[in-house]
């Protein structure tokens, strides 16, 4: 986990910043690991918070080895996102685009190096809907450990989780849990 720190404002002073490179921790080409982005410093005394989140590798070049995004979400205020392959001996850039709740777009560029790792080593496989999209772990899951989704068809958003007889479904403190929940382009229900 990295935290993204507020910009300095030296233009208003007449200098020009350093351009500060941020790094995660090198990744074997043949894991898939979890990475995360703190914005709490850029979003310091705002209210504002993560709302959605994209992820993007400029650095792909179209080949099957090329460093994959499996998922991102937001995780506890966090911008987590799961990563996988990526050409081993490389450095790779990993561009996170955040949008906030009042409309704040932050970007940002991250640097991954890819090392070789063990070759014998195999990654796990990635939990996945039978459309093959990825499931975050901070997916809603039913007792029974279906994921539940809204389904393409369902595009506005909703304040309150409701059982089949028309009851609120509530957290653990007692807030209707449709507050705690978001929905991403995959039609995923995610605990915010």
């Amino acid at each position: 986990m990295i935290p993204i720190a507020p910009p300095a404002n030296l233009r208003a002073r007449g200098l020009v910043p350093d351009v500060i490179i941020i790094a995660w921790a090198p990744k074997p080409s043949v894991d898939r690991f979890d990475f995360s982005l703190d914005l709490s410093a850029v979003l310091r005394c705002t209210g504002d918070y993560a709302a959605s989140a994209s992820v993007s590798v400029p650095t792909a070049t179209g080949s099957n080895d090329d460093l994959e995004v499996l998922w991102v979400t937001i995780v506890n205020g966090l911008v987590s996102v799961f990563l996988g392959s990526g050409p081993p001996d490389t450095m790779q850039t990993v561009r996170v685009t955040v949008t906030t709740q009042q409309g704040r777009v932050i970007c940002q560029d991250v640097q991954l190096a890819i090392s070789a790792g063990f070759s014998g080593a195999t990654s796990g496989a990635v939990p996945v809907l039978p459309d093959g999209t990825p499931v975050p772990p901070n997916a809603m899951r039913a007792p029974s450990g279906t994921i539940l989704t809204l389904g393409s068809t369902i595009t506005q958003s909703f304040d309150t989780l409701l059982l089949p007889n028309g009851t609120q479904i509530l957290d653990a403190g007692g807030v209707p849990l449709g507050q705690n929940i978001e929905t991403v382009a995959s039609d995923l229900l995610l605990i915010a």
